[in-house]
């Protein structure tokens, strides 16, 4: 994509990129490099591949932004899950009927959400309000005034203070999962 990225159609342009390397195995190192095989999964070796996948991410913007398309771009970035290492200062109860959750299942329960309107401007907003990724389709009706509702809340639109209730289904994964 960085390198036979073009600008060759007048109409809108819908592109789907799957990221798919801040999932296990862990293998890159700090500076970006193989790190010769799986590594253990722990919250630098995590926070070094997710770092990796960031910059390759900047580096397509880079290229949108020469060729005059990153402005007027809706950009959302989401993840399916978050990571596997516990996390730092959330309080959120994960309520559930197995008694033997493991920690950084919570992990797993908050993913990335990031949203870039067309020709947005100024400084980087942060919520810590609890949305969820069904909520996407009503926020892309929101930012393009379709007024169309898929029965969930823009994601502009959540209240942070306000209580809000989110499912997460979690299994343990087996071995013999893809044939199975």
């Amino acid at each position: 994509i960085i390198k036979n990225m073009e600008v060759t159609r007048t109409s809108p342009v819908y592109k789907y990129i799957h990221v798919m390397n801040t999932h296990n195995p862990m293998v890159v190192m700090p500076d970006c490099q193989f790190a010769g095989g799986a590594m253990a999964t722990s919250r630098p070796t995590l926070l070094a591949q997710s770092f990796c996948t960031t910059v390759t991410v900047i580096a397509i913007f880079d290229v949108m932004k020469s060729l005059g398309i990153y402005d007027n771009a809706m950009i959302i970035i989401h993840a399916d899950h978050g990571g596997w290492v516990n996390l730092k200062n959330r309080k959120e109860q994960m309520a559930g009927s197995n008694s033997k959750i493991h920690p950084w299942t919570k992990s797993l329960a908050t993913p990335l959400v990031l949203i870039k309107p067309p020709k947005a401007k100024g400084e980087l907003k942060v919520s810590p309000a609890l949305v969820s990724l069904a909520d996407l389709p009503d926020t892309i009706s929101d930012i393009m005034e379709w007024d169309v509702s898929f029965e969930h809340q823009s994601i502009l639109d959540i209240d942070s203070e306000a209580p809000r209730q989110r499912s997460f289904y979690f299994y343990e994964w087996q071995k013999d999962a893809w044939t199975a």
